[in-house]
C-alpha cells in the first residue's frame, strides 16, 4: 500500500528481486485496523460501525429483558470494545462519522425500559455512562499520561515542558502553514497533536499529577463527570463548537465556572 497526496499523483511500480510486480492495495488491515491509502481512517470506522450494529441487534434478539443492568453488561462487552479497539489511532474528526458511531450505542440505549422515554445526554447520565466521542478522548489523554509518566514508549516524540504560572503543557508541533490543506487537516487531527492538546486543556492539578495510572484516572473519571456531555447529534443544539473536551472546558472558563 502506498500513500497518496492527492488523488491524480502516479503511482509508481514496485518489483520483486525475481522481478515480478508487486501489486499495490488501496487499504490493508493492520493488527485490528484498517489503513487507506488516503491516511483517512473512514473504512476502518465504517467497518466498525457495521460490526457494532450487528452485534447490539443480536443481543437485542437474543435476550429478552430490557433491564439496566443486564443490558448494559452485555453492551460493554460484547458492543463497546468493537467501536473502541485501538480509537487513539483513528478516532474521527468529521461530524458524521462521530455521528454514525454514535448512534449505535443512541440506538441501543433506547431500548433500555427505564429510560427509553428520556432523550440521549439525559440517558447517558442515568445510566452513568460517556458518550463514546467523550470516551475515545478519556482514551488518548490516559495514553499521553502514561508516556508522560513512562509507562508507555514515547514513540511519537511527546515532549513536555513546565510552566511556571501554567504547571506541565505537552508541546504541540504546529503544521507548517504552506503545507497542502489536506495536509494540515490529517496532521492536526493525528493522535501526536490531538493527543497533547487534550491533556494541556486539563485542569492545572490533573496535568500535574505523578500518580499511579489507575488513580490518575479515578482522577479524570471525577472530573469529566462535571464537564457537559452533549453529543451533537442531528436536531439537539449544544452550546459549545463541539462535544470535544477542550471545548467544553473553553465554554466553561468563558463563563467563569472555573
Amino acid at each position: 500500500m502506498m500513500y497518496t497526496k492527492g488523488a491524480n499523483n502516479a503511482t509508481h511500480v514496485y518489483i520483486a528481486q525475481d522481478g515480478t510486480n508487486i501489486d499495490t492495495k488501496e487499504c490493508v488491515r493492520d493488527l485490528g485496523v484498517t489503513l487507506t491509502c488516503d491516511g483517512s481512517f473512514t473504512t476502518h470506522i465504517t467497518n466498525a460501525t457495521k460490526k457494532a450494529r450487528s452485534q447490539a441487534g443480536w443481543i437485542l434478539r437474543t435476550f429478552r429483558t430490557c433491564d439496566a443492568i443486564p443490558m448494559l453488561t452485555l453492551y460493554k462487552s460484547l458492543v463497546l470494545p468493537l467501536l473502541e479497539y485501538c480509537c487513539q489511532l483513528w478516532s474521527p474528526w468529521k461530524v458524521g462519522e462521530k455521528q454514525s458511531l454514535e448512534a449505535v450505542q443512541r440506538s441501543f440505549t433506547s431500548k433500555i425500559t427505564i429510560v427509553k422515554h428520556l432523550d440521549y445526554w439525559r440517558r447517558l447520565q442515568t445510566l452513568e455512562l460517556f458518550s463514546l466521542e467523550r470516551r475515545r478522548e478519556r482514551y488518548a489523554i490516559i495514553y499521553i499520561y502514561k508516556i508522560i509518566t513512562g509507562c508507555n514508549t514515547n514513540n511519537i516524540n511527546i515532549r513536555t515542558t513546565t510552566h511556571q504560572r501554567l504547571g506541565r503543557l505537552c508541546r504541540v508541533e504546529r503544521t507548517h502553514p504552506r503545507a497542502a490543506s489536506r495536509i494540515k487537516t490529517l496532521k492536526e487531527n493525528a493522535f501526536a497533536t490531538r493527543g497533547p492538546l487534550l491533556f494541556n486543556a486539563l485542569p492545572r492539578h490533573l496535568r500535574d499529577s505523578n500518580t499511579s495510572s489507575e488513580q490518575f484516572k479515578n482522577k479524570l473519571d471525577k472530573f469529566l463527570w462535571t464537564v457537559p456531555d452533549q453529543p451533537k447529534l442531528p436536531h439537539y443544539p449544544i452550546r459549545a463548537t463541539s462535544n470535544s473536551i477542550a471545548d467544553q472546558l473553553a465554554l466553561q472558563r468563558a463563563d467563569g465556572i472555573f
